[in-house]
């Protein structure tokens, strides 16, 4: 009797559920403003901890390659792997004097970690340390977050950081890997 009563609660008198709202939006990544350069980074992490790496790429106003780079970071989450990623690119940034950067990311808790200054966390502090240090040595720089769709070219580079021998790679041209969708971009198309 107690699996029939289960069995009818279940099935007839279970509150109906919220239909899903499904909202589709163009997506796409867009040029930065002009004198600017745009820095795109993201991190990848095959399970949470997981196998893990790190990529980005500098472009300029016209949407052309300045720089990209790839990180092997071996196993850690995926906050753990978008921090990494994120200071590989200011990094680069500093290294090749850059003086204006617009820095997107899809991960929107790294956003919020960084618009923090009061945000501290054991595991991420050295980290977190060596991106606001960098942050400071740039003149100009602004950070977005952005949907995923707009960040393919970043999401390539992680991915093919996770899994190459090197620990760490800069790519003065873009890999083929990533040819079609930089030329996505600069086309400025839209994903759903």
């Amino acid at each position: 009797e107690i699996v029939q009563r289960a069995f009818e609660y279940y099935f007839y008198a279970a509150p109906a559920k919220e239909p899903v709202v499904k909202i589709v939006r163009p997506i796409r990544w867009s040029k930065p403003i002009a004198g600017w350069l745009k820095l795109n980074t993201d991190g990848s992490s095959l399970g949470n901890p997981g196998l893990a790496g790190g990529g980005g790429l500098i472009r300029n106003e016209e949407g052309g390659w300045v720089a990209g780079f790839a990180r092997k970071i071996g196993i850690t989450t995926s906050f753990l792997a978008e921090l990494w990623a994120l200071r590989d690119g200011l990094k680069l940034c500093v290294n090749r004097s850059i003086l204006a950067v617009e820095v997107e990311l899809d991960a929107k808790s790294i956003v919020d970690v960084v618009a923090n200054a009061k945000y501290s966390n054991i595991f991420a502090s050295a980290l977190l340390d060596d991106c606001r240090h960098l942050i400071q040595q740039i003149p100009q720089i602004r950070f977005k977050h952005i949907f995923r769709e707009a960040n393919r070219c970043a999401d390539t580079l992680a991915r093919m950081g996770g899994l190459q021998e090197d620990e760490f790679i800069v790519f003065e041209s873009p890999p083929m890997d990533i040819s079609i969708l930089l030329d996505f971009d600069l086309n400025g198309l839209y994903l759903n």
